[in-house]
């Protein structure tokens, strides 16, 4: 029988693996710090559930339905206590911890030793496990902090206890990330059905427990959540539908959905190393059977890989990764399900089923075997992968503390203690020292965030570039639309906030062509552009009481920062339509148009 722990293995070395892990990750990665990409859009919405005067007239914010539930109380407590940028941090290293842990009990559970989890998976998983669509932000374990990496997290606790044959445990878990975010609990069900389908009779049995625990302790959160969903998905049609699609989810982020558009390698890499993964834990599953153990563990391992691959081959289908035929326009769902967004869980599943098929074959040597071979091949592939993806040092960084580990765990002497602690210290306090907590508003904005906080009123309503997206954290202040806040849960909502966008830009033939974040440089040209009869027709329109023209423009995308060019003089006919700078210097990046004041 394959043991959940060795003897000689000391629970203070159990212990010290994953956070030793973590800490060489925290060294290893370059932390994003606050406020990262889908701050601008998070803290607005939950200030704006906090208070219900925040935000007043700001169409798209009382139309978003906010689609992780924690969030709101999350940033209630951080602004209470120690603030955004060191919550932030420490929230990162808190979920890095956690993912590493919940890893290392899987690897445990299926029979893996101390010293091959640092060699292998995390060695291979140094920094980020990256996906494909969504998949690729962040990825399995995130340089930041974002509400999808705590679901994530908790998704993976779910799989450890599932595995480990604790189905009401992994309810919670599963409930908890429900909570953070919905979507990626969604795929963890779908995926635990696939488990109890691997897993026989008693696979629906534990299926059932853990389905009902998840669904009540997350019910007070994910039911109104759930009803809201449902109330707008319609909203038209299929026709409808397909406008929202078509001019919303491919328009603003094709990168995340047009997955024909992706590099074929990126999708053969994900198939060699879900292989490897299938290899690695047949190759578990074989070693189990053949010393008379339990094959439980290694057969639900097993269905994990299979539903994740799943999801993958789903994704494919949906949004055309395998056919641009078959791309689904006649419903929103597959794109509210973004079917993407975990498969950073299928390539560190395989990953870490690889490497333990492989120690287990090194073991026992039968590396000889077909299984073996396949598993040899695929991980060799993905170890030049990585290599080349996150340099060699970090590869002999990870084997350097394997090493170690291996040692500790032949001569597991209480006297490691101290040292192992001190250097999982040293790796913490090293990252804290050289992580920057916090990142300036972009260049151009300071002063224009400082004036409009000193002199608007908190309702007071503005036209901003569409690129702007850090005008809503930084001035508290509601806007007419930008190209970051996105109500993807509607119809309707998406129709009006394209509308909307297309408005506010004065969008040209080249701008209305662009897609992503890319061609938002076309659609911020188009609004610069603006003279002051459309200033004044927009502020009518609109209701909106200042429109901000942009004079030393900052493009501002996830990605990177720039300026725009060729951007226009400032408009020469503000007077005539009755407008004024109300803000706005020769050294500012902004200016701030509004209705001249009245003469006295």
């Amino acid at each position: 029988m394959i043991p959940k722990a060795p003897p000689r293995t000391p629970a203070w070395l159990l212990a010290a693996v994953p956070l030793l892990a973590a800490a060489l990750i925290a060294v290893a990665r370059d932390y994003r710090a606050f406020p990262e990409i889908d701050d601008f859009v998070y803290l607005p919405m939950a200030w704006a559930a906090l208070d219900a005067g925040a935000f007043a007239g700001d169409w798209v914010i009382a139309h978003y339905v906010l689609h992780a539930p924690v969030w709101v109380p999350l940033v209630a407590l951080l602004e209470a206590t120690i603030g955004f940028p060191l919550g932030y941090w420490i929230l990162t290293q808190l979920l890095t911890i956690g993912a590493c842990g919940a890893l290392y009990a899987l690897w445990r559970q299926l029979g893996g030793g101390a010293a091959g989890f640092l060699v292998l998976p995390v060695a291979l998983a140094l920094g980020t496990v990256l996906g494909i669509g969504r998949g690729q932000f962040d990825g399995l374990i995130a340089p930041g902090f974002h509400v999808q990496s705590l679901a994530l997290v908790c998704l993976l606790a779910a799989y450890a206890l599932a595995v480990a044959g604790r189905p009401m445990a992994a309810g919670v878990a599963l409930a908890l990330s429900a909570m953070s975010h919905p979507v990626v609990a969604t795929h963890g069900a779908l995926v635990l059905v696939v488990v109890a389908l691997w897993d026989g009779p008693g696979g629906w049995r534990r299926l059932a427990k853990t389905g009902l625990v998840a669904a009540l302790v997350a019910a007070p959160v994910t039911v109104p959540l759930a009803l809201a969903l449902l109330d707008g998905s319609g909203g038209g049609g299929a026709e409808a539908a397909r406008e929202a699609v078509v001019d919303g989810y491919l328009f603003r982020t094709p990168h995340e959905f047009a997955l024909d558009e992706s590099l074929a390698i990126v999708r053969v890499f994900i198939g060699l190393v879900a292989l490897a993964g299938l290899a690695g834990g047949l190759r578990a599953w074989r070693a189990a059977a053949a010393d008379g153990g339990d094959t439980g563990p290694p057969r639900r391992a097993l269905g994990l890989l299979a539903g994740h691959a799943l999801l993958f081959a789903a994704a494919l289908l949906a949004h055309g990764g395998l056919s641009p035929d078959l791309r689904v326009t006649d419903s929103t769902w597959p794109y509210l399900l973004h079917l993407t967004r975990t498969t950073p869980v299928l390539i560190g599943l395989s990953l870490l089923l690889a490497g333990l098929g492989l120690a287990l074959s090194l073991s026992r040597r039968r590396i000889g075997d077909a299984l073996g071979a396949v598993l040899l091949i695929g991980t060799l592939v993905t170890v030049g992968l990585f290599q080349s993806l996150f340099g060699l040092w970090a590869v002999w960084l990870a084997v350097l503390a394997g090493v170690l580990v291996l040692v500790l765990d032949r001569w597991p002497d209480r006297r490691w203690v101290l040292p192992i602690a001190l250097l999982i210290a040293v790796g913490f306090a090293t990252a804290a020292w050289r992580d920057p907590l916090s990142r300036p508003p972009p260049a151009g904005t300071a002063g224009l965030y400082d004036w409009i906080g000193a002199e608007t009123a908190a309702d007071a309503l503005f036209v901003v570039p569409p690129g702007l997206q850090s005008f809503r954290l930084y001035t508290r202040r509601p806007i007419v639309v930008d190209f970051k806040t996105f109500p993807a849960s509607t119809t309707a909502a998406i129709a009006e906030w394209r509308r909307r966008l297309e408005l506010v830009s004065g969008a040209d033939d080249a701008a209305l062509a662009a897609r992503g974040w890319d061609g938002l440089l076309l659609w911020e040209r188009a609004y610069a552009s603006a003279d002051g009869a459309r200033i004044a027709g927009l502020l009518d329109e609109t209701g909106a009481d200042y429109f901000v023209w942009p004079r030393l423009t900052v493009h501002e995308t996830p990605w990177s920062d720039g300026p725009i060019a060729d951007v226009p003089p400032p408009p020469a006919d503000l007077a005539a339509h009755g407008l004024a700078v109300v803000f706005g210097g020769a050294d500012s990046g902004y200016l701030v148009i509004a209705e001249a004041p009245a003469e006295s």
